[in-house]
């Protein structure tokens, strides 16, 4: 149980950083 969480936290990060690098790198204009 406690292995799929922490999966499942890792990937929460993940999907964060990423969400949040993609937004940096949008272009505003």
């Amino acid at each position: 149980v406690f292995a799929l969480i922490a999966v499942v936290g890792i990937l929460s990060m993940l999907l964060v950083v990423a969400a949040s690098v993609a937004y940096l790198m949008l272009p505003r204009g």
